[in-house]
């Protein structure tokens, strides 16, 4: 059986057993055929390991998608990727090269139907992102957008007005429910202008605050989203230039991963050791959909995971907070 279609049979069946053993198939052809994985796992002394378990493959750092071409057999050229979204005090950004543009839409799309399953009129507030064009988030966007909205133009900028006055329209004009899709930034200053009252109404929030606000806790989004809600149901999206795969939070403490992602817990001082559930790591990932760049990535994000597929997300780790292999190993 083709390595696709594997891997979308965890759909079907997201049994850890089956997730084990397609992450061992992944580790065994990225660990050659992926130069930059190859490298890494040369320098840190675990190359030809006898793993038995995905929790104990190495993960590599996320920083790497921003310094190396990071691909999965090198008889393909890259002619998709995906870019990550600028900041004044970050001007390298990471690129995802994707050699199939319709696999990402397929994962997608089968992660986001299996949290919300319902049919929406979705609508997209996403500034900065939407002046990305190779934004990953904006393409997902559009797919779902495609296939769900009957407005001819959903996305928005900085637009308030007219989003708001697009959504009063849908209300009137459709019976499906209205979803939007926002930047967390966004979406904070959107509600406080046009305060949201309607169970019709579901706001989905992703992305960070892109120096707009202070950096807040998951907490304290919520509860300002929730003060200019009324009854309408508040969402959370996990996802990010190097994954194909995301996570949702629907109303609950954690985020659930979709059936390809698995989270570990990683030990801040020591990135190279699991630490147990429930403490504060750093979070590793493992996506399967990642078949054609690299599916194992420390972030650098810090998280406590409650499960393999449960985590709570509690910021962004700081640059002096890096330590162990993110610092020390040079793969140029």
């Amino acid at each position: 059986m083709e390595i696709k279609s594997k891997i979308l049979s965890v759909f079907n069946d997201p049994s850890e057993e089956l997730f084990n053993d397609l992450a061992l198939e992944i580790y065994r052809i990225q660990s050659v055929y992926n130069v930059p994985y190859r490298q890494y796992l040369s320098l840190i002394g675990r190359v030809d390991d006898q793993i038995e378990h995905y929790s104990e493959i190495p993960l590599m750092p996320i920083r790497f998608f921003k310094t190396h071409r990071i691909i999965t057999g090198g008889e393909w050229v890259p002619k998709n990727y995906f870019l990550s979204s600028g900041t004044k005090e970050h001007n390298v950004r990471s690129t995802h090269y994707v050699r199939d543009i319709s696999w990402y839409d397929v994962v997608s799309t089968k992660i986001f139907d299996y949290f919300l399953p319902q049919e929406y009129e979705i609508v997209a507030l996403l500034p900065s992102y939407l002046e990305n064009e190779h934004s990953s988030l904006v393409h997902m966007v559009r797919q779902l957008c495609q296939r769900n909205t009957t407005a001819k133009d959903p996305f928005f900028m900085y637009d308030f007005n007219g989003l708001h006055d697009l959504v009063a329209n849908l209300l009137d004009n459709t019976d499906k429910s209205i979803l939007i899709i926002g930047v967390t930034f966004a979406l904070m200053d959107y509600v406080e202008k046009y305060p949201i009252d309607n169970p019709r109404v579901s706001i989905l929030y992703t992305g960070g605050m892109k120096n707009r606000h202070k950096e807040l806790t998951q907490e304290e989004v919520l509860s300002h989203l929730r003060k200019h809600s009324g009854n309408s149901k508040i969402f959370a999206e996990y996802g990010m230039t190097e994954l194909l795969s995301q996570a949702y939070n629907l109303e609950e403490s954690y985020y659930a991963t979709g059936q390809t992602m698995r989270v570990i817990s990683k030990d801040i001082n020591d990135p190279l050791s699991n630490i147990d559930y429930g403490r504060t790591c750093q979070l590793g990932i493992i996506d399967l959909a990642n078949i054609n760049s690299l599916s194992f990535i420390l972030t650098e994000d810090l998280a406590q995971v409650h499960s393999p597929r449960e985590f709570q997300y509690m910021g962004r780790l700081q640059q002096s907070d890096l330590r162990g292999c993110n610092l020390i190993y040079d793969l140029s």
